[in-house]
């Protein structure tokens, strides 16, 4: 029965295996950026520079847009000036972009709908074979000049006309007339330019195969792909085609009618197709692969008029008069960013306007079908009435969970110009790309904790959720792959209300604070202290904490004791007091972090019910070990310590925070109900529950979120955060850790095949080159070591681990290889990721607890080297909370 069992957990695992690696498949992310946009004087300008916080999230960028010379049927640039090399040469400089980002793809994008360019000039070109090859040449000569990795068409096919939005009884009507009125011909050659298209693409992707550039089409709003488009025969010559279903409805091509520019799927009573899922399934029912297909994400609303006849409930569809009054980044009617968007939505610098600065309703989609509007009803004299459907980071999320769901190739985010790239809104920038990007990944980032929230009700970094982001400042110190300096993790800093910088120590002979790295942290060194404290200066709502102690102050022979001595004299804790704050009023930091070094639980074996019964008949005669003899004193001790703490920081301000590592027995060291009073927070580290140093002959989960079966009572997040709780603690005091990195264990020939754990394991597995340390590897280490492209055929030590996810999302994922015939390179690794991240966030919100914190920003994906994401862990636990 056992070889039975082994057999279909092998099966098992080999069919999680190959679906992990179909999950893999990288999605397109295609961002497109107009250059025109650094032309605007004033807000509306953005230039190359502003745009390159957005790169990582990107899998392609188009730039636009070029267009077509009327007179010699070439390729042009609609701004010499600024794109070729006799001007500013923004061609050259958007494709060296690719030495900075190296798995960013380039291309020019060409056409598209926003200069209204005569669609007659582009169907002339298609009619003559003699044009048609001069436009390819001269294409071609553009990518190949400057670099570009292919071209995308957004081709200028003569659009539909605007239609009413008709009840059923005024669809018949109008039925009726067009019995004697007949349909009106949008292209009489429409056959012909069919064709002809058709072999535009064929010529174009025969001219590009040697170069081996990448050629999509863009199907801009209202081009008929039915009537343009023979989707069976062009869709071979493609590499993608992005589907721009947005603008459904305009202000302009609508004056009279407001109504949701961009659904998802399709309203009652509207025109069919005009939304994304219409225009997904023409293009599958021709026969076009759902890998090509790339659903466009606009960054902007579109805004109408209100009027006396509009009503008061701004339920589309509703009657409008034209254009709403322009904003001023885009400068165009009827047409707002996302941050000209947020910006009118109720915040705290809005609330109490009038008139036309009064802030909009927001009304949300609970439905994900079709997009938030937002409405201002007109005044008394028919004024200042504005109507606006948009796009914000929740609605993007949930189309990029639809191109997920359909398995479809991937979203297009236009334009990054529109997307927030100031950060104004909520202190992140592009928070659209962001939020797509990470439900395309599959980490749930639904935003509204982040955008329609913050931004909205105004909280700001103090009053929301914490998120407490510790930074080990030695590892700047550190050579190599390790090397992590504060510039690595300004990126991550918008995601945190505090960064808290590590890790000052206890003097054993004086009992002060100190730093650790003196010459690393003070003035007289290199003013790290000075230099995360004027962060503050950059990101406003920022608070930047010291932390004490944690796993960076050990001694060797006895780690904890020159804690534990500091505790017992009332002299030695004034000594540690004043030094705090002399520290912290030198140097500008906001608090205090105790990461305080109590004596650790000693390490326990998992045991089943027979070895629980052995054990506690053996405890009758060996009685309990001691772990220190002076515990209570040590308890009111350090009660005492943290009440002098709370009471020397009261005047200037200071917070004062507790983080309980793993392994301290709060119920021996922690007097909780006295503590929780004079503590700002208590942030509970509940991971490294099993390590392979503690651990070394039992793998199992480091860092559960509920207890598993037969383990240890109390090693895991629920508990640790009921014992503060249930001894008074609030829980908006409570905030859950969370590790951005893995522990590994050697696996051996005793080990056997199912990799469920717990499991015999031979003690820490090779050190990683990151971390540089046995069983222990940081995210971006972990993610290496699953499969991907640049593993799949590696054997020996470099063969790619088999993932094992946690669909009951308690526990978190693993991830193992068995040994070899010659029982080497097994390895079995317990990992934090952005999904269970992300879960232990949703805990946190579902509890409603504090926050979380991140432990360390250092060993989150930093460089992006796993899916193109910097801190992918936080970010994934931030969208989540």
């Amino acid at each position: 029965m056992m070889w039975c069992k082994q057999l279909t957990g092998a099966v098992l695992l080999l069919v999680a295996s190959s679906q992990y690696v179909q999950s893999q498949q990288p999605s397109k992310v295609l961002c497109y950026y107009d250059a025109a946009n650094f032309l605007i004087e004033g807000l509306g300008k953005v230039s190359l520079a502003d745009i390159d916080a957005a790169l990582p999230f990107c899998t392609h960028l188009v730039y636009g847009y070029a267009g077509i010379d009327v007179e010699t049927n070439k390729a042009v640039s609609r701004q010499p000036n600024l794109d070729l090399d006799t001007g500013k040469g923004n061609y050259r400089t958007v494709t060296q972009l690719k030495s900075k980002y190296p798995s960013l793809k380039v291309l020019l994008g060409l056409g598209g709908y926003k200069f209204s360019e005569p669609s007659i000039k582009y169907l002339t070109l298609l009619e003559s074979g003699a044009a048609r090859i001069t436009f390819i040449n001269s294409v071609y000569s553009l990518l190949k000049t400057y670099g570009f990795d292919g071209v995308d068409l957004e081709w200028q096919f003569p659009m539909n006309k605007p239609k009413k939005v008709r009840s059923t009884l005024g669809g018949v009507w109008h039925g009726f007339k067009k019995v004697f009125s007949g349909d009106s011909v949008l292209d009489e050659k429409a056959d012909e330019h069919r064709e002809e298209f058709t072999a535009l693409l064929r010529e174009l992707k025969n001219a590009f195969r040697s170069d081996g550039y990448q050629l999509g089409i863009t199907v801009l709003p209202h081009v008929n792909s039915s009537v343009f488009m023979d989707i069976p025969a062009i869709i071979n010559y493609l590499d993608f085609v992005n589907i721009a279903a947005y603008d459904q409805q305009t202000p302009l091509r609508n004056k009279k009618e407001a109504d949701h520019a961009a659904p998802l799927y399709e309203l009652s009573d509207r025109v069919p197709g005009n939304n994304v899922d219409g225009q997904v399934r023409l293009w599958l029912t021709n026969n076009a692969p759902a890998s090509k297909l790339i659903v466009s994400i606009p960054t902007f609303g579109r805004g109408w008029k209100m009027n006396g006849d509009s009503g008061i409930t701004g339920v589309p569809p509703l009657p409008a008069d034209g254009p709403s009054n322009p904003g001023p980044q885009t400068q165009t009617e009827g047409f707002y960013s996302w941050s000209e968007v947020c910006a009118m939505l109720p915040n705290p610098s809005n609330t109490a306007l009038k008139g036309a600065d009064a802030p909009l309703r927001k009304v949300g989609d609970p439905t994900k079908r079709f997009g938030s509007y937002a409405f201002r009803l007109p005044d008394s004299n028919g004024e200042h009435g504005v109507w606006v459907s948009y796009e914000d980071p929740d609605t993007a999320g949930n189309k990029a969970g639809y191109v997920k769901a359909k398995n479809l190739g991937g979203i297009a985010i236009n334009d990054l110009s529109y997307d927030d790239f100031r950060g104004s809104c909520a202190g992140e920038k592009f928070p659209i790309l962001r939020a797509a990007k990470y439900r395309l990944l599959g980490v749930l980032a639904l935003v509204l904790g982040l955008v329609g929230v913050s931004s909205v009700q105004g909280q700001n970094a103090t009053t929301g959720p914490k998120v407490l982001c510790y930074y080990d400042g030695s590892n700047a110190l550190r050579e190599g792959l390790g090397k992590v300096t504060v510039s690595d993790i300004e990126l991550a800093l918008p995601f945190c209300t505090h960064l808290m910088y590590g890790y000052a120590g206890v003097n054993a002979e004086t009992y002060r604070l100190r730093s650790l790295n003196e010459d690393l942290d003070l003035d007289a060194g290199k003013s790290h202290f000075r230099a995360v404290t004027t962060l503050k200066k950059r990101y406003p709502g920022l608070k930047v904490f010291l932390s004490v102690g944690n796993y960076r102050d050990l001694g060797e022979e006895k780690p904890f004791e020159k804690y534990l001595s500091l505790l017992e004299s009332g002299g030695s804790r004034t000594a540690f007091v004043n030094s705090a704050y002399s520290l912290l009023k030198t140097y500008e930091f906001d608090g205090l972090d105790l990461a305080w070094q109590f004596p650790q639980t000693k390490p326990k074996r998992i045991r089943g019910f027979t070895g629980k019964l052995w054990h506690g008949f053996k405890k009758l005669f060996t009685g309990d070990s001691i772990l220190d003899p002076k515990a209570e004193e040590h308890r009111e001790e350090f009660t005492a310590l943290v009440r002098d703490l709370k009471n020397a920081f009261v005047h200037d301000k200071f917070q004062l925070g507790y983080t309980q590592l793993p392994h301290v027995n709060q119920t021996i060291f922690l007097d909780i109900p006295l503590l929780k009073d004079n503590i700002d927070y208590v942030n509970v580290a509940a991971y490294d529950q099993q390590t392979p140093e503690r651990n070394p002959k039992e793998g199992d989960y480091t860092a559960p979120i509920y207890e598993p079966a037969e383990r240890v009572k109390g090693n895991n997040v629920d508990d640790k955060v009921k014992a503060w709780h249930s001894q008074g603690t609030p829980l908006d005091k409570i905030v859950v850790g969370i590790a951005t990195y893995g522990r590994g264990w050697r696996l051996t020939g005793d080990s056997g095949i199912t990799g469920v754990p717990p499991i015999p394991a031979d003690g820490p597995s090779p050190a990683g080159p990151y971390t540089n340390i046995s069983g222990f590897y940081s995210f971006g280490e972990v993610c290496a070591k699953l499969p991907n492209p640049g593993n799949a055929n590696l054997k020996g030590a470099e063969y790619p681990l088999r993932k094992i996810n946690d669909p009951t999302k308690r526990f978190g994922p693993y991830a193992f290889r068995i040994p070899d015939e010659n029982d080497e390179h097994g390895i079995w690794l317990s990992y934090e990721d952005p999904e269970s991240a992300g879960n232990k966030a949703a805990y946190v919100k579902a509890k409603g607890l504090g926050g979380i914190s991140l432990n360390d920003l250092g060993l989150d994906d930093y460089r992006g080297t796993c899916s193109g994401d910097k801190f992918p862990i936080l970010r994934a636990a931030k969208y989540r909370l």
